[in-house]
């Protein structure tokens, strides 16, 4: 005889993917988080600096426990689903991470990043890491004899270009650009220096762990543009140098707007065609927190064909950073996105990423416009773009001068040394939301909409007696739900459930609240359970999505006590087994055949024939009725 033999576990949450791109999304989110295997806290948000898209996407940044800053790098594949992380560690206290990153054509990565200051560390102010395609560490080397503030770095016809501030010390930090090969070996490296001016590289505080706040390097495909202050001269630099090297032309530009702007630095070049677009932020001062955002439109030879200062008479408009897409130019600025024409002039904006958007860099692929937000990044779909619009930006002309200045190219001796390193597993979880179409959130056919969020909340665990996880997240929802034509108040509880075992698993949850009897809204793919509280159960096989809602006020302070989860494993037994729980009476024995129909009822309301129950189960959230 054959008989269904189901089997409890409680679990503890922990964080998971939550969902999937919804068809022909046009602006959605990605957040990206991780724990490292060495450690017991909570996961933490990654902030990403740089990417590749390239068969998925590779994110570079800084993992922050709150404790200290290290070196972080994640694959995701084409679909947001993470395939590996590694955290770098070891490399001495204080802050450090990777602030850019490549890939060679047979899909090595390689992340470059600042080291520290201090000395008492011992790490060189530039390090980079070779990652084989499955994320395993091939080699990390330093370079340190001399100062150095990394910006970029970019595969160039095979080899490595990394962009920045080379110096003797980092308050007189060069620009500079250096050429190694795939095994980190320097080719060439060089700063460009006057005899009559002083010529500093546009980064960032010169401190040489800092990340980059401006991000003034950039490849241009023949051949790389970087950022300059020219002190004596007050001016604001750029300098185009051909890919080996040579400085091609040496510009500094003063801007006129019929009033007093002393200071201005580059946030990023394009090269569209024949011509370059250089993004400015304009300031009354170098330490000034009000921007204002330039583009000029240069020749082959960095000469200014004009200039459009952009504006609102209500907000600033501040630069962030500047992209090509389909022959134009793109802006990103604190308060959304600008599309220009040839000649500057706004052809659209998108109020969707404003002051939360403080990346200087951005990065389009196939029409798609990706951009770092908070804890991940956003894709856009620039050829089929949201209708949202953003606030009203114009465009006026901005009056320009250019004033040559003469450079000359020096070689600077860099020197490759190795570097002791730790390189820590990263579980890593990814979420994906659709901003934009929305769509009428329902719950069980009853429409909603969310207050405030209230909480998050995951968790894992083992099915009993066997090799098998089952995994958990939920958010939860302080929510508005449409019932008979009125909106009542209530919580939305929106879960994503996982597990590894090949069969079907039943979950049972239990919301431990006497007021919350009568008031559970479900889904058509779950039924209430009937029992002393209020329960409902599903069935699943791999992964679902599931969302519920109690009706009712309740108190959130306690919304981490009261909620329970239970997962039955479904398989079959060639034998006859009777299974006896001391927490229920009597005994139960199941005989039959493998399809024959069971009744859920019992002890307890979940405990039936042949179901053994193990009842240690953990709560996971509370919702008790408001004083």
């Amino acid at each position: 005889m054959r008989r269904k033999m189901y089997f409890l576990m409680a679990v503890f949450l922990a964080v998971l993917v939550a969902g999937a791109v919804s068809a022909e999304p046009q602006y959605w989110t990605v957040k990206v988080k991780g724990t490292p295997e060495d450690q017991w806290y909570i996961s933490q948000t990654f902030e990403p600096t740089d990417m590749v898209i390239n068969d998925g996407f590779v994110l570079v940044g800084t993992h922050d426990s709150g404790t200290k800053a290290k070196p972080w790098i994640v694959k995701l594949d084409e679909n947001y689903n993470p395939e590996w992380g590694v955290l770098i560690g070891k490399l001495g206290g204080g802050t450090g991470g990777y602030v850019s990153v490549t890939e060679d054509e047979e899909g090595n990565v390689y992340a470059l990043g600042k080291g520290f200051s201090n000395v008492k560390y011992s790490i060189p102010p530039m390090i980079l890491t070779k990652f084989s395609q499955d994320g395993k560490v091939v080699w990390m080397s330093g370079y340190g004899n001399m100062a150095i503030s990394p910006s970029l770095i970019r595969n160039v016809n095979g080899n490595l270009a990394v962009l920045g501030g080379i110096g003797l010390s980092y308050s007189h930090l060069r620009p500079g650009v250096m050429m190694l090969d795939r095994d980190g070996n320097v080719l060439w490296a060089k700063t460009y220096e006057s005899e009559s001016e002083i010529v500093t590289f546009t980064d960032n505080t010169g401190i040489a762990f800092a990340a980059p706040s401006k991000l003034a390097a950039s490849y241009v495909g023949d051949g790389f543009v970087l950022g300059a202050d020219f002190f004596k001269l007050g001016l604001a630099g750029l300098i185009l140098v051909d890919l080996d090297g040579n400085v091609v032309a040496s510009k500094g530009y003063k801007f006129d707007f019929g009033f007093d702007y002393a200071y201005a630095y580059p946030t990023g070049v394009v090269k569209v065609g024949d011509f370059y677009y250089a993004l400015f932020a304009v300031s009354v001062s170098e330490y000034s927190s009000e921007e204002k955002t330039v583009l000029v439109k240069l020749d082959e030879k960095l000469d200014p064909i004009w200039a459009k200062l952009y504006y609102n008479d209500v907000f600033e408009v501040e630069p962030r950073g500047i992209v090509a897409s389909g022959g134009r130019a793109v802006l990103l600025t604190s308060q959304g996105i600008v599309g220009v024409d040839e000649n500057g002039n706004v052809e659209w904006t998108e109020g969707i990423v404003s002051s939360g958007y403080n990346s200087r860099r951005g990065w389009v692929s196939d029409g798609t416009l990706y951009i770092p937000t908070q804890g991940g990044f956003s894709g856009i779909d620039l050829t089929n773009r949201p209708n949202v619009d953003g606030r009203e930006i114009m465009a006026k002309d901005a009056g320009v001068k250019a004033t040559d200045v003469e450079l000359e190219a020096r070689d600077a001796d860099i020197k490759e040394e190795k570097v002791e390193y730790q390189a820590i597993g990263v579980k890593v979880s990814s979420s994906v939301e659709v901003i934009y179409p929305k769509e009428v959130p329902k719950v069980g056919g009853h429409e909603y909409r969310v207050e405030e969020m209230i909480t998050s909340s995951g968790g894992s665990g083992t099915l009993q007696d066997m090799d098998s996880e089952f995994e958990t997240s939920c958010d939860y929802l302080d929510a508005k739900i449409k019932v008979n034509g009125s909106w009542r108040e209530g919580i939305v509880v929106k879960c994503n459930f996982k597990t590894d075992y090949p069969g079907q698993v039943t979950v049972v949850g239990t919301v431990a609240e006497d007021s919350a009897r009568g008031n559970l809204i479900l889904p058509e793919d779950a039924e209430a359970v009937e029992d002393s509280y209020s329960s409902f159960k599903f069935t699943m096989t791999g992964s679902k999505n599931l969302t519920f809602a109690l009706l009712g006020s309740y108190d959130k302070e306690w919304i981490s006590t009261n909620v329970y989860f239970r997962a039955y494993a479904h398989y079959e037994e060639e034998k006859t087994r009777t299974e006896t729980s001391s927490q229920k009476s009597p005994t139960s024995t199941e005989t039959g055949g493998a399809n024959k129909e069971k009744s859920d009822k019992g002890s307890g309301g979940i405990c039936g024939p042949g179901v053994f129950a193990l009842l240690a189960l953990l709560p996971i959230i509370a919702l008790r009725r408001r004083l």
